[in-house]
């Protein structure tokens, strides 16, 4: 798909487009980003990780919007939800590590890049995404990146003058997954404790 965003001229750009857009659509509507039956938090983060990148590239050729999508939108709220306060050991936080979570490591910037791309569209969403990546100590990378491969083409999808927004999280029941107890979210005395109501695969 991203061939054919930056190549809108060649005779195939519609196909690679189109074929990316399929390939979106199909794991959101299989629940691919989210943790389920064959993966846990881990792999499905890294699902939503080659989504955003994709849908970055759409968006900006002008083709659809998955940003815009409430499937999509869910699943960067769901890890955004399961971010731990910072860990003083490193200074920033990260998603939960449950299952084959790898701690410090299990953080990305799709955050920033979802924040640049609906800053114009929805200020809310996006000063909520701003927030996430800020906690996650704002990476550059994700979580696919693993030799940093795409950090430039990053670079060029955040924009620091969003203002993060706090959304002040409460205690949440996360349907299928298990909730999340917290107190004074983003504050330096935040308490957070997260209960995994089965794991996913049993």
């Amino acid at each position: 798909g991203a061939i054919g965003c930056l190549l809108p001229g060649h005779p195939r750009a519609p196909a690679w487009r189109g074929a990316a857009i399929k390939g979106i659509d199909d794991a959101l509507a299989a629940g691919h980003h989210l943790p389920g039956e064959t993966k846990d938090e881990w792999y499905g983060h890294l699902s939503l990780d080659l989504c955003t990148w994709s849908a970055a590239m759409l968006k900006r050729a002008g083709e659809r919007d998955f940003f815009q999508d409430e499937r999509f939108r869910k699943g960067l709220d769901f890890y955004g939800q399961l971010l731990v306060p910072p860990d003083p050991r490193y200074g920033h936080g990260y998603v939960v590590p449950f299952g084959n979570g790898q701690g410090h490591w299990n953080r990305s910037a799709q955050w920033a890049i979802a924040a640049g791309a609906t800053g114009r569209d929805d200020p809310d969403f996006a000063g909520r995404m701003m927030w996430y990546w800020e906690r996650a100590g704002r990476p550059l990378t994700l979580k696919l990146d693993a030799h940093e491969e795409f950090t430039l083409s990053l670079l060029g999808w955040i924009d620091e003058s969003i203002p993060p927004r706090n959304p002040r999280l409460p205690s949440t029941l996360l349907s299928d997954w298990g909730v999340v107890f917290r107190d004074g979210c983003g504050t330096s005395g935040e308490a957070f404790l997260a209960f995994q109501a089965g794991k996913p695969a049993g």
